[in-house]
């Protein structure tokens, strides 16, 4: 339920940015010259909440990570055995996630409109590897 709620609101962040919708009197914005903001300022807006939005989600996973190394600790050898069996491998997903979204901020408009749903479901694929083996650690206690 609780990594439900993260990837969904991660994902309306973005979503949100990527279909901005806006009225008539905000179609008639103006920047300091008088001149009507562009679509590519809006787009950037998008790229840019987007951006933030995957920046937090790795930052959420790092204290996800450090939560459940905790955790292991005080559940005992078990779990501790469990959570370090498991940590190479996430690290490595991180590290590969990490590598997609460098990727996808280097591309052309055209292009990152396109990948951004693509980042958004490996960054959804990450979360649900590190909450298995969250659940994993903790049973093992």
């Amino acid at each position: 339920m609780k990594r439900a709620l993260i990837t969904t609101g991660i994902l309306a962040v973005a979503v949100g940015a990527a279909c901005h919708t806006s009225d008539a009197s905000e179609a008639q914005v103006r920047d300091s010259h008088g001149n009507y903001a562009s679509t590519a300022q809006y787009n950037a807006m998008a790229r840019t909440e987007f951006d933030a939005a995957m920046d937090a989600g790795l930052r959420d996973f790092d204290v996800r990570l450090k939560s459940m190394e905790l955790e292991a600790n005080s559940l005992g050898p078990e779990a501790l055995e469990e959570y370090h069996a498991a940590l190479d491998d996430l690290m490595q997903k991180r590290r590969s996630f990490e590598g997609e979204l460098a990727r996808h901020r280097a591309m052309l408009d055209d292009d990152w409109r396109d990948n951004r749903e693509d980042v958004a479901e490996a960054y959804e694929s990450l979360r649900e590897e590190l909450d298995e083996t969250y659940e994993e650690v903790v049973e093992e206690a």
